[in-house]
């Protein structure tokens, strides 16, 4: 198909298309439309004619050359396009409008028929120079009728196949379909899916959770029809003469959101508002020292489910409805806990408090222990403690879990010695503790013996142990002590022994204490002197001193002392010596002498009268 022409309305009624032939073909035929129209073997026909009964003059054609060697070759042939319409629910007419078609159409031929039937269509009207013509008779105030034009050539000759048909109709009596646009959150509905002119219909409209109604639009075209609201959520409109389309918003309530005032901590939620769905944050902050009792979101009477996000977060989904939130807090239960002590005991008057609780601590230190010290922790933090009372301390509860715990010391007591006269008292230590042995040495002075040893722990007595002579033991009480002794002189015996020759030797006491004097009275008879005078005490001699005349003294020692004197004649008395004689009393003028053996004394004169 070498060359189609453009076919025009009014065109001949033979249309001429060039042929060329395939190679190798020996038969060619073509179809229009899908149906057989020419054939030949003539390699020398060149152009084929296709009559116009044969062409869809209201449409696209289709040509086909086919080939007996399998080849072919598509072409098209269209007529100009004819678009005719007729106006429904108009209520004065139905309209009925064409396009214009140039070339050699002289006229249109309008013809109609009742819809939905197989009526043969009779011609209504013929017109000329014009596009458009409305239908006003009284046969289609009811009912609905196809309409179709024919466009008519010269000598009236109809341009091709009647045309496809359109319907229209007036507003009366007929049911118009109401059309729901799909909407969200929320559902509308009709009373009735079409409706007639002058028609009520009622529209129920219902938000879904959560939302509220927010405009309702009933359209006729472009045009707003007016609504009616006779109940929540029912309107109304009065049908017009043409299809309505309805159509509905809605939009989320903004539901509020109350926290009611708290003690002992914060409650806020991150809105203030919310919609149906949203998610509402709650931040939760116990005052120091409280915890989170109970966290409640209210619907009216109904609780919501609260989710916990992290420490101090929750969350919970918004109702279709406004919420109250509520929070409790109560104080923690902190615990306290002593440690186990020694040497004393440690308790608390309270195994767990409150933040800000006093928590009095009893301290009882073991006898002859002291505290040393007192540690309150709360983690490995101090905590201040005060005294209030020997043995009682106080502490202000943190907001934390304690452990309070005492370390106590053995308490240095003191051992003071009182002074002491005539002798010494020496403690094996200056210090001790309670329940240590402590051991005195006592030493008397010289002509002193040990009297009385007293330990007083203050008024009262401490019990004092001889362990040796001159040494004591006490058990140290839980108290300072103070050690006292006394001391008595030692009473030494004077003794006036054997006296050799005439004379007595007397002196001033018997008995003495070391250190005192003694006065010795040496008297010797008649016609005799004193020759020799010993004072002995022990082994040793004792120092006399001659005061005057017949008086003598000397210094008691620590010892008993033996007296003795030897007495002389004068010069120019005989002499008579006695040799080895054996200790003896000798009596003369009431003196008593004490005479030695191997020594040589003198006795003078016969006044010396001897005892044996």
């Amino acid at each position: 198909l070498r060359r189609t022409p453009e076919v025009q309305l009014g065109s001949p009624t033979t249309i001429f298309a060039d042929l060329g032939w395939f190679e190798g073909a020996t038969r060619l035929e073509v179809f229009v439309n899908g149906a057989s129209v020419f054939s030949t073997t003539d390699e020398n026909n060149d152009s084929f004619t296709i009559g116009k009964e044969q062409l869809n003059i209201w449409g696209t054609n289709t040509l086909k050359l086919k080939s007996d060697n399998g080849m072919e070759q598509m072409a098209q042939i269209k007529y100009p396009d004819f678009v005719f319409t007729a106006t429904q629910g108009n209520r004065d007419s139905i309209i009925v409008e064409w396009n214009t078609l140039e070339y050699v159409v002289q006229a249109y031929s309008i013809r109609r028929r009742a819809a939905n039937t197989a009526d043969a269509f009779v011609e209504v009207a013929f017109v000329s120079d014009t596009t458009r013509w409305a239908d006003t008779s009284e046969e289609t105030l009811i009912g609905e009728f196809e309409y179709t034009i024919m466009p008519l050539l010269v000598n009236n000759e109809e341009a091709g196949p009647q045309p496809a048909a359109v319907v229209g109709y007036r507003a009366q009596d007929i049911a118009r379909p109401i059309t729901i646009t799909p909407t969200e959150h929320g559902t509308v509905t009709s009373d009735k899916p079409t409706a007639r002119y002058g028609e009520t219909v009622t529209l129920t409209i219902t938000p879904a959770e959560g939302y509220a109604f927010e405009q309702l639009t009933v359209l006729d075209g472009e045009t707003d029809i007016p609504v009616s609201t006779p109940a929540e959520g029912t309107y109304t409109f009065t049908m017009p003469a043409a299809d309505v389309v309805v159509s509905a918003t809605f939009k989320a309530i903004n539901y509020t959101v109350t926290t009611a005032s708290v003690e002992n901590g914060t409650l806020s939620a991150d809105k203030q508002t919310a919609h149906y769905g949203d998610i509402v944050t709650l931040t939760i902050t116990p005052a120091t020292g409280y915890e989170l009792d109970q966290l409640q979101v209210l619907d009216g009477g109904t609780d919501i489910p609260v989710s916990t996000t992290a420490e101090g977060t929750c969350t919970f989904i918004m109702p279709a409805a406004n919420v109250t939130v509520s929070a409790t807090f109560k104080a923690i239960n902190y615990t306290v806990t002593t440690a186990s002590v020694e040497n004393g005991t440690l308790t608390a008057d309270k195994q767990t408090a409150h933040y800000g609780d006093i928590v009095t601590l009893t301290i009882t230190p073991a006898t002859g222990y002291e505290l040393d010290q007192l540690q309150v922790l709360d983690g490995g933090t101090d905590i201040p403690v005060s005294t209030t009372a020997e043995g009682t301390c106080t502490f202000i509860m943190p907001a934390a879990n304690v452990t309070v715990s005492a370390t106590f010391k053995a308490i240095n007591y003191t051992i003071t010695t009182a002074s002491a006269e005539h002798g010494t008292i020496s403690p094996d230590k200056p210090t001790a503790h309670y329940g240590d042995l402590v051991t005195l040495i006592v030493t008397p002075a010289i002509g002193y013996e040990f009297d009385q040893l007293i330990v007083m722990d203050g008024e009262m007595a401490v019990d004092v142990v001889k362990i040796a002579e001159g040494t004591y033991t006490f058990t140290m009480p839980a108290n300072d002590v103070a050690v006292s002794a006394t001391f008595n002189a030692l009473d030494y015996s004077i003794t006036i022994s054997r006296i050799a020759g005439s004379g007595s030797v007397r002196a001033d006491k018997p008995m003495a204490h070391y250190g005192e004097t003694i006065m010795l009275t040496v008297t010797p008879a008649e016609g005799y002197e004193l020759g020799e005078l010993h004072v002995i005490e022990g082994d040793m001699e004792v120092s006399v001193s001659h005061i005057e005349d017949d008086d003598y003294t000397f210094a008691m020692p620590a010892g008993n002392v033996v007296i003795s004197a030897i007495f002389k004649v004068k010069t120019g008395v005989e002499d008579t010596p006695v040799t080895d004689i054996t200790p003896r009393k000798v009596l003369r003028a009431g003196q008593v002498l004490i005479l030695r053996g191997g020594k040589t004394y003198t006795l003078t004169g016969d006044e010396v009268q001897m005892e044996f």
